[in-house]
């Protein structure tokens, strides 16, 4: 991978904001998967989400790992989410039965061993919510059922710039709170593959906006799928250690870990290249 640039760290973090997002939506689940006790019906009070997150990196290493955990632990109230955070790889695979969505928050490189690999396997398609962050794009290439929670791998990237973020699904509720237009500065990847046609297109990045895309007009920056009972979705942004201080990346990430987490329901519609 191309060493990338340091970014500063951002000591600050961020104020949550009055009337963030709602959290009193509910998704019941059919049939009788583990998850079920944790997505009571309407008239149950909704236990809090359980969330892991899991940094472990044998590659590139992003500065912005530490500055995200904070951020999240702050933005994330404790009434209704649990956080927990691991880069033990055996602590990720105790952790399952106690978690509804693991996160891969910028891990890279070859992270699990096959047993660890098979528990995630398992984990996701009973029920389970995984959520990819920016270079979990650059995790695992060799792990055919990664392949199927990450869709599209990692490329290359030009350098940390300004661009416009495109909401490709206005009337999601899971991106629906977006800026329209979303001026950010992040890294843009490039990938191996277009992911449209195989996942519901987020977010896009509009190559015309900045320099080193090589995508064309049709540059996905964020997409979600069903795997199996479960749910993946996954978000290119999160390199710079500032990014984290925006608002409008954490609601983005707090609305994909409420989606993962059976929390809204709102079904994946493969949309069109329009």
């Amino acid at each position: 991978m191309p060493s990338e640039p340091s970014e500063p760290t951002v000591p600050s973090e961020p104020a949550k904001p009055t009337g963030q997002l709602e959290r009193d939506a509910a998704d019941e689940l059919d049939g009788s998967s583990p998850f079920d006790a944790a997505h009571p019906g309407p008239e149950q009070p909704l236990p809090p989400l359980r969330i892991v997150l899991f940094s472990r990196t044998t590659g590139f290493r992003h500065t912005s790992i530490e500055p995200a955990q904070k951020a999240l632990a702050s933005w994330l109230d404790s009434a209704s989410y649990t956080l927990r955070t691991t880069e033990d790889a055996g602590e990720l695979i105790k952790r399952l039965p106690e978690s509804d969505v693991v996160v891969f928050l910028m891990t890279t490189g070859d992270v699990l061993d096959a047993a660890q690999q098979d528990a995630i396997e398992h984990f996701v398609r009973d029920g389970g919510g995984f959520v990819g962050v920016h270079s979990a794009a650059d995790t695992e290439y060799d792990w055919p059922f990664y392949g199927e929670l990450i869709v599209a791998w990692f490329e290359s990237h030009p350098v940390v710039q300004e661009a416009r973020v495109v909401v490709q699904a206005a009337g999601n509720p899971v991106v629906s709170f977006l800026p329209k237009p979303w001026q950010h500065r992040d890294e843009w990847y490039n990938f191996r593959i277009n992911p449209r046609g195989r996942a519901e297109i987020l977010l896009s990045v509009d190559e015309a906006s900045y320099e080193g895309g090589t995508m064309g007009k049709d540059h996905p920056i964020a997409w979600r799928r069903e795997v199996g009972r479960g749910r993946a979705l996954y978000t290119a942004l999160g390199h710079p250690d500032e990014a984290w201080q925006e608002s409008a990346l954490l609601q983005h990430v707090e609305a994909a870990l409420r989606w993962a987490g059976h929390r809204v329901d709102a079904a994946p519609t493969l949309m069109s290249d329009d």
